[in-house]
């Protein structure tokens, strides 16, 4: 079975799909004494996805993917935006390494949410809606963490917090009647 990972530029499926974002490997990571530090001033830039798949089944048509947490039960895949990544790389590079999933991002964000860890640190998400085309068996962090299929509603509701909450959920009204799920955009590239 070959072995996905990110790669530096785009994968090569992106010629049969030119808007699918590639996720890029982590540079370097930043140092939690470093965080706590801009976390003082201003809160951590972090980029996020809510992964969503075609599903017949669901009032919405489509499902979200949520991905276990240490730190809550389930929420979607995030993490920082590395230096010399756009906060879409970032979101696709998370959904890969969080969730195992592959696909393609609306550089439009949908919106942004806001959390505070236990260490004091804070934390700016913005999200974006992230068609997926591909789920893999086997990601960089299965080992810690669990995937999630949901409707966007039931989705929404084993969410934390109130702000990631109701973006699900406006991301599901969105979803109702339209055939690409992110509101249209991009449909017409297809």
């Amino acid at each position: 079975m070959p072995q996905h990972a990110p790669t530096v530029g785009f994968i090569s499926r992106s010629s049969l799909m030119p808007h699918m974002v590639t996720p890029k490997p982590m540079a370097t990571t930043t140092s939690q004494s470093a965080l706590e530090a801009i976390a003082e001033t201003e809160p951590v830039a972090q980029a996020g996805v809510i992964a969503y798949r075609l599903c017949q089944e669901t009032a919405e048509g489509v499902e979200i993917a949520l991905v276990s947490s240490h730190r809550v039960p389930w929420t979607i895949a995030k993490g920082h935006i590395d230096p010399g990544h756009s906060p879409t790389q970032a979101a696709a590079t998370e959904a890969f390494e969080e969730a195992g999933v592959l696909g393609e991002i609306d550089p439009k964000p949908l919106g942004s949410y806001s959390y505070t860890k236990l260490s004091g640190v804070r934390y700016e998400v913005v999200v974006f809606a992230m068609h997926v085309d591909e789920e893999l068996p086997s990601w960089p962090e299965r080992g810690r963490r669990a995937r999630l299929w949901l409707p966007p509603n039931e989705a929404a509701e084993q969410i934390e917090s109130p702000e990631l909450a109701r973006m699900i959920r406006l991301f599901a009204s969105m979803a109702q009647g339209t055939p690409d799920a992110a509101g249209g955009a991009g449909s017409d590239d297809r």
